[in-house]
């Protein structure tokens, strides 16, 4: 707990940046990637930004009740690629690994 209190700052200062990137990409970026239902597609990336795959459903599903624009569909389809890959999967289990053995400046130029 002590520890935890310690970084109180960075904690609150990694969170606010967090958002606003998350916040970002749901007003900037998102128009510019999804040509049609923007709003949709992107509630669904910003939920998942915010929690998990199942808290990417939820907005989705405010925002769009009837799922007429397909976007949960949408969301879904790429969850079944993007996960086993990117999220908690090959690529996040392999990393400590490959930073031990290359080094932390490599991979970061890699995954850049």
């Amino acid at each position: 707990m002590a520890t935890l209190g310690a970084n109180i700052p960075a904690i609150v200062v990694f969170t606010v940046v967090g958002v606003a990137w998350s916040v970002v990409g749901l007003l900037v970026i998102a128009p510019r990637v999804f040509p049609e239902h923007w709003f949709e597609n992107a509630l669904a990336d910003f939920g998942q930004s915010q929690g998990n795959v199942a808290t990417g459903f939820v907005p989705c599903d405010m925002a769009d009740r009837r799922r007429q624009s397909g976007a949960a569909r949408a969301y879904g389809y790429k969850q079944l690629t993007y996960e086993p890959i990117l999220g908690g999967g090959i690529i996040t289990a392999l990393s400590v690994p490959f930073i031990t053995d290359v080094g932390l400046v490599p991979f970061t130029v890699v995954s850049a």
